[in-house]
């Protein structure tokens, strides 16, 4: 009698697990075709009529599918824009200014390059101006604004026109940003942080961060942004050729005396300058601190994004000083460098650096981009070429190992078009080979045009080693 208890149970047990073995079959059945359509409705399963699967060959497309889905989950893939200094001098105040309704507005002076601009999923680039409002800060008798003497304060208006032009994030840390002292260099972040504007290199409070973390699928991404100088009190650039002849269009609506100047420069130089990201002209303990805070930055992301407003210089020669600078901020692990100061297009280079950890690094430096907006010309006694400088896109993403970089390059040549008193950048190459652009372009500008067609990119490119591709208006050129 106990040998056939024994037997049933036995026999019951066999019965349950054989159920819950079909119970959960089924089950999982059920998550997979769920799952799978998600990833992709075309490999939900098939049965008969009878119930057979038919999925085996499906099966291990569902699995495949997963991993991928999994893996992308851990790459990114973005076109990180770079663009070179942005300044509002003498006559894009005036043709920005309608006297009817005492305002200013901006938004034009983008129109011509705006589609280049919107390529990019992200768009920095470099103010060198500050908007501490009408009558503040280093003002003159042009409706409280100033563009004259190397000294800038724009009306506020300006941040949102460059929102609106696509631009996500602006270095403000420059030989600029004390020009309307330390309220101004406030006041500049309060009407870009109202723009939605991302800005690096100066904060409002001791206590504010100076650098941007961006989040592009699972990478992390750091901005943060350096000048070698301040501003006034700092080695303020004083007013250079360019200044005196941008500002010969309007030498009656800006005089400012001698008197005036040295106020304002007092006053810039008694500023917080712990608002600053500032090197104060290559001081070591500067320089120290900023090594130390890039390998912070790099053991925390993934990517870091060094901008740094160089010496101004209007040339397009690196000095051994600046390619120094370079490798230790590229040995200190920063991943690509964006130089700006010079308002002509230099070269750009990969920069193998060996950090203090004893680990060799690579890093992208561009040393100058030229300046995008501003109300300089062709100097043509100087031979320089002020008036052109240059987009750059940026593929930034992860190989097959997960690792992030820089994938390729994509340089536009850009013109900086007067026409009927309006200053507009115009993208070089779509210049040249179409006629969109005909009507505000006469024949010097055409051979300024000309001029820059090739020899903006080979100017980037020279040393490196690296030749470029010729396609959609543009020149690009394969990193890995």
């Amino acid at each position: 009698m106990k040998e056939i208890k024994k037997l049933i149970a036995v026999f019951i047990a066999a019965i349950f697990f054989i159920g819950l073995f079909i119970i959960c079959d089924r089950f999982a059945e059920n998550v997979k075709d769920e799952y799978a359509s998600q990833i992709d409705p075309s490999l939900r399963s098939s049965t008969t009529k009878e119930g057979a699967s038919t999925g085996s060959a499906q099966d291990i497309a569902v699995e495949s599918m997963a991993i991928n889905m999994v893996s992308s989950e851990n790459s990114m893939h973005m076109n990180l824009g770079l663009t070179g200094d942005i300044l509002v001098q003498s006559q894009q105040l005036q043709s920005s200014y309608d006297s009817e309704s005492d305002s200013f507005d901006f938004s034009n002076a983008f129109s011509q390059i705006k589609d280049e601009l919107g390529k990019s999923d992200f768009l920095t680039g470099t103010l060198k101006t500050t908007m501490a409002g009408s009558g503040n800060g280093y003002s003159d008798s042009f409706v409280g604004y100033c563009a004259s003497d190397g000294m800038y304060n724009t009306p506020e208006v300006f941040a949102r026109n460059l929102k609106d032009a696509g631009f996500s994030l602006l270095n403000t840390a420059t030989n600029h940003s004390l020009d309307s002292g330390s309220d101004g260099l406030v006041s500049t972040l309060k009407y870009l942080d109202e723009a939605s504007l991302q800005h690096v290199g100066t904060r409002s409070s001791s206590t504010g961060s100076m650098d941007y973390i961006l989040t592009s699928g699972s990478a992390r991404i750091a901005f943060t942004g350096y000048t070698w100088s301040a501003g006034a009190g700092e080695g303020t650039d004083q007013q250079s050729s360019q200044d005196l002849s941008e500002d010969s269009y309007s030498e009656d609506l800006y005089e400012e005396t001698a008197a005036e100047t040295a106020e304002s420069s007092e006053s810039a130089a008694s500023s917080d300058n712990s608002l600053v990201n500032s090197l104060k002209e290559g001081d070591d303990s500067k320089i120290s601190a900023m090594v130390s805070h890039i390998q912070e930055l790099k053991k925390a992301n993934d990517f870091v994004v060094v901008m740094l407003n160089f010496e101004s210089s209007d040339s397009s020669r690196v000095d051994s000083s600046q390619k120094s600078l370079a490798e230790k901020i590229a040995g200190a692990g920063a991943d690509l460098i964006v130089g700006t100061g010079s308002r002509c297009v230099r070269p750009m280079e990969v920069v193998t650096a060996t950090g203090e950890d004893g680990l060799q690094r690579q890093c992208l430096v561009f040393y100058g981009l030229g300046a995008l907006y501003s109300s300089e010309y062709y100097q043509s006694y100087e031979d320089l070429d002020v008036d052109i400088s240059a987009i750059v896109d940026l593929t930034i993403s992860t190989n097959a190992s997960g690792q992030i970089g820089i994938r390729q390059v994509r340089i536009v040549p850009v013109y900086l078009n007067w026409y009927n008193g309006l200053v507009q950048p115009v993208p070089v190459c779509e210049a040249k080979d179409t006629n969109k652009y005909a009507d505000l372009l006469d024949d010097d500008d055409m051979a300024r045009i000309d001029s820059a067609y090739e020899e903006t990119a080979q100017t980037i490119l020279s040393g490196t080693g690296l030749t470029a591709q010729y396609q959609d208006y543009g020149y690009n050129v394969t990193l890995q």
